[in-house]
């Protein structure tokens, strides 16, 4: 906490932190941050957003309206399943 640069999930925070809660704070912020990057990748890899070569702003609209419900359901699998994963194996 001396230095001023906080380390999260691989990215460098150079605000000085000054109290437990602060950089509580900004971890909470750097983990949302991942997720985001998880939907939108998700969208892009998971859906393959990127070979629907759509070129009206109506027509990625419809298309993100279709794969963005399908996106968040493949991130809450994939939640699902960490969770299961680490449950204790019952007899």
């Amino acid at each position: 906490m001396d230095s001023g640069v906080a380390q999260s999930n691989g990215c460098i925070h150079h605000r000085k932190i000054s109290s437990k809660k602060r950089l509580l704070r900004v971890v909470a912020i750097h983990r949302k941050r991942c997720l985001i990057e998880d939907y939108f990748k998700a969208l892009k890899s998971g859906c393959s957003l990127e070979k629907r070569q759509v070129d009206s702003y109506e027509g990625m609209r419809h298309v993100l309206c279709l794969l963005a419900p399908l996106a968040y359901r493949l991130l809450r699998l994939r939640g699902l399943h960490r969770t299961v994963a680490n449950e204790p194996q019952v007899p």
